[in-house]
């Protein structure tokens, strides 16, 4: 599949398999962490201290559009099998 037929938080049916899938979900938290991570290092390093550090989260929105575009088209985008309630498919516990 094609990266941009991706949707976050919101499973698919993978044409080949029939399954219903989404991105996996440390595969979020790893980007959000990461785009933290950059963010509050190039406030600091813009001299962004104390509360004025906090304030400058605004940068965390393009440093973690950037981490997202850049991982998806560097590294496969992790997929798992959707096994949320409103899920068509039953699976053993």
């Amino acid at each position: 599949m094609k990266n941009r037929q991706y949707y976050a938080g919101q499973p698919w049916t993978c044409p080949s398999c029939s399954r219903q899938l989404r991105i996996a979900r440390w595969y979020s938290l790893l980007i959000f962490g990461i785009s933290m991570v950059l963010a509050a290092i190039g406030c600091v390093l813009v001299g962004l201290r104390g509360l004025w550090l906090f304030g400058g989260v605004v940068v965390f929105i393009p440093v973690s559009l950037a981490c997202v575009i850049l991982l998806d088209y560097t590294v496969p985008v992790p997929l798992e099998i959707d096994r949320s309630k409103n899920s068509s498919e039953s699976f053993p516990p």
